[in-house]
This record gives C-alpha cells, structure tokens and sequence, in this order.
C-alpha cells in the first residue's frame, strides 16, 4: 500500500469497502479486529516505490490522555531508505520518536530491517502486541490466546465448564481448514502450511439432494457421517464459498438421543444474508423455512443410511474411510482426487500434482474440477400417496354425459336452447351463492322480465334435478 491508502486504512470514522465487489465488505475492520486481539498494532507496508509504517497504540494514546486518536505515519524512499519529509520535519521526528518509544523495535534501523522480511517488492506485515489477558484482573497475566498448546496453532482458552466439543470452535487452525468451502489460497499459520480440506469431499456415506429456495436458483445439499469427530455434527452453512455457521443441529439431532449423531450437511446459501460479522445468518424467514427444510432432509438420510443396523455397529466398524480423497497441490494449488487414501500424505507433508497416480491429472497445468468425479449418491425422497378415490364405476351412459360435460367446460360456457339465458360452471355451493346474490340483486320489473326469469328458473331445476339423479347414482360430474 502507498502512504495515502495506509492512512485511509487507519483514519477512524472512515471506509472504503462498501462497494459489492471489494474484499472485506463483511467481517471484522482491521481497526476493531486488531484493538479486539491486542492494545498496539503495528502495520508495514510497501508498494514497490515507497515503505511506510503506521502505528495504532492504545498504549500511547494513554500515556497522554488523549481526547483523540493519534495515528504516527513514516514514509521512506525504497531506493535510498531515507525518511520522507513531506509532512514536515518535526512532524517526522515525533512520529518516529513514539514509534521506538512504544513499539518492540527501539530505533529506525530495526523499523527498517523488518521491511526486510517482506520479501517481494510489494507487501504487508502487521504485528500485534500487548496481548489481551484471559481475566480482568490485576495479579492475571495469563493470555487470552493459548500459544504454548499446540505450537502450530492459535488456541483459545477453553473454560473448565465448557460443553462444547468441537475444536473448531477453540482452534485457529481447525477454523481454517473448513473456513472455505472450496480453498483456492494457502494458508500458513505460525511458519507451517494448514492442510485444508473441502468439508463436501471429506465424509463417509455421502449422498446428496438439492433445495430450491423461492424465485431461486436450486442449490445442492451433501450429507455424510464425520468419521474424525462423531461428536462434531451438524450443518455446515456457507455463503459465496465462505463458511458463516458450522455444526448447526436441526431434525434428530435437535432430541438429545443418539439419532443424527455424527452426521454432517454441507450447503452452500448464497440465497441467505449473513451478519455483518460473517458469524451468523440473519434470522429471516428464509432462514427459517430453509432450516426446516434441512431438518427433513437430514432425518431422511438418517432413516435411509441406518434403518437395518444400530449406530453403535457402525461407530464400532474400522474399516469405514472416507468415500472419496481430495487434496490440494503445494505448487498450483488446484485440486486433485486421488485413487487411494493411503497416497494422501501427512498434514505437515508436501504433495504435488506429479504424485499423483491418476495419469489425467498427474500435471499442474491440467485444470480439473472437483465436480467432474462424482461417486455421491442420490438421496431420494419418498414420494407422496395418491388419495385413493370415492367415485364409483361409472355406467357407459353416465360416462358419455361427462365426456359432453368435459367438451363444454373447455368452452368456458353452457349455452342453453334459450338465447336469453347463459350458465357458468361452478360447484354445487357456488350454485347457491349465485342463487341467492341474484335473489337478493333481483328488483320488480316488467311482466317480460318476469316471464324470462321464470324460464331461467326452470332451466335451472332441471340442471339441479339431473345433479340429483348422478348423485343418487354415486357419480358425479366433478364440476
């Protein structure tokens, strides 16, 4: 970034990412991520012409009791490493006074030996520090974050009264396997590589079914047993290829008994609208009625995959693998699937597409989607019961009298012999209320009229005398 587009970044009160196409338009600002993690953030940047350091710190800001904020901004020339003076020289030199006083770097040399760790000519390295503590308390010192746990990740603390089992919820590095439905990046945390997984590719029994949201275009569900973690289950809920709720409990799973245990769905929502945070979807109606709907889909699988066996048989059985292993190339970073899970190698180890043993995909430059091998199941749903019919077996007479009856309901009209008369089809109590609107709407008029309406009446008798006879008969028209 140039100085202008780190000032813009820092400046509060002010953003940028508002527009549909930007990166970042949902999700914590770097402003209230960083103040959340720690009191002082320190951000290094260079676009290949000038290096700049700007620095946000708590730390500072109250040492001075400071009404606002403060941001120390520095510039320096690539070629010659020397300061840019175009704020001013006083404006300078407080600026890089507070940054060696409050920052871990104690003079300009070390500022400029971490540009040195930016090892392309473009770049950003951002260092947080003065972490927060675990607990409000004075005599605390314990962090918030667990670094010593797991030297490849970033931990929270678990609560000693938590009931929550799955690791993501506490893991940096479990989050981010499954933070993408489909990864295209590389993700590196604390030095070594995350072995990323496609959450849709990585079940056991999957069988898939699709959902057609309103004035939507229909999406596809993946359902399948999580053969790492039974206790992690649950749908798994994304939107434009980013997770935003994971392990959600809808249909059995919702009882507290063993039904759905273990089970997870995978769909990717783009027809829902998460929060600003990207931690949840917005309660709509949509949502809603799409969760009902996966509660459904969910018991069906179960009912489908463990209606001749007990769960405890299955969970029992060994020899249960994934049904198909997919892994991405340290190299190109596209995905390959491979014959065997046993080639899949460890999660520190590298894999490149020349290990492959599929000659279709044994080279970086072929492009493969994971879509082109599909072994998933259909998951069918039961189809509804015809309601058995009433009607009894009509006579050949009382057939031909439908079939004429079919032929004018086409027409829309019954024209009787009389010109002066015509008769919409209606059923026996749209009858009645025609009846007795006309009743009611009819005034006092000339003998004339009183003589058509007379012979309106009869027509209408005989039509009702003829319903009578069918209906006696056990047939009906069906009008």
């Amino acid at each position: 970034m140039s100085c202008d587009a780190l000032h813009s970044m820092l400046s509060f009160g002010h953003c940028i990412k508002r527009g549909e196409n930007n990166i970042g338009r949902y999700g914590n600002g770097f402003k209230s991520g960083s103040m959340r993690i720690g009191r002082d953030v320190l951000v290094l940047t260079k676009d290949g012409v000038s290096m700049s350091a700007g620095f946000l710190s708590r730390t500072f800001l109250d040492s001075i009791f400071a009404s606002e904020v403060l941001i120390p901004l520095l510039t320096w020339d690539v070629a010659t490493k020397s300061i840019d003076g175009t704020l001013g020289s006083e404006i300078t030199k407080n600026s890089l006074n507070i940054m060696t006083q409050f920052s871990p770097f104690r003079s300009e040399k070390e500022l400029l030996g971490q540009f040195d760790l930016i090892k392309s000519p473009t770049g950003t390295r951002i260092i947080i520090f003065n972490l927060r503590i675990s607990k409000n308390e004075p005599e605390c010192t314990e962090l918030e974050l667990d670094f010593d746990t797991d030297p490849s990740d970033i931990m929270l603390r678990r609560d000693a009264t938590s009931n929550v089992n799955q690791e993501i919820a506490f893991s940096l590095k479990h989050y981010c396997q499954i933070l993408y439905l489909v990864p295209t990046m590389r993700i590196i945390l604390r030095g070594k590589r995350i072995r990323t997984h496609i959450a849709s590719r990585n079940l056991h029994m999957t069988k898939t079914c699709t959902y057609k949201p309103k004035e939507q275009a229909q999406t596809k569900v993946t359902f399948g047993f999580n053969l790492s973690n039974k206790k992690a289950y649950g749908m798994l809920f994304y939107c434009k290829n980013r997770l935003i709720e994971y392990y959600i409990p809808v249909g059995f799973q919702t009882e507290g008994s063993s039904r759905g245990k273990g089970v997870i769905g995978v769909v990717q929502a783009d027809f829902l609208q998460p929060t600003h945070n990207k931690q949840h979807m917005m309660n709509t109606p949509e949502y809603v009625f799409f969760k009902k709907a996966m509660a459904s889909k969910l018991n069906l699988y179960w009912d489908s995959c463990l209606s001749h066996g007990g769960i405890g048989n299955f969970w029992a059985d060994t020899t249960n693998t994934i049904d198909e292993c997919w892994i991405q190339c340290d190299k190109c970073l596209q995905w390959r699937r491979l014959a065997e899970t046993s080639d899949k190698p460890s999660e520190d180890g590298l894999w490149f597409c020349e290990l492959n043993t599929d000659p279709r995909q044994r080279t970086c430059g072929v492009s493969f989607s994971i879509d082109t091998l599909v072994h998933t199941k259909r998951l069918v749903t039961k189809p509804r019961e015809k309601k058995k019919s009433t009607k009894l077996n009509p006579t050949a007479e009382e057939e031909v009298a439908v079939e004429d009856a079919t032929s004018i309901l086409k027409k829309g009209i019954i024209q009787s012999k009389s010109k002066s008369s015509q008769f919409s089809i209606c059923s026996s109590d749209e009858e009645e209320e025609v009846e007795s609107s006309q009743k009611s709407t009819t005034s006092p008029g000339s003998e004339e009229d009183k003589g058509k309406s007379h012979k309106t009446k009869k027509n209408k008798n005989k039509v009702e005398d003829k319903d009578k006879d069918k209906d006696k008969k056990g047939c009906r028209s069906g009008f």
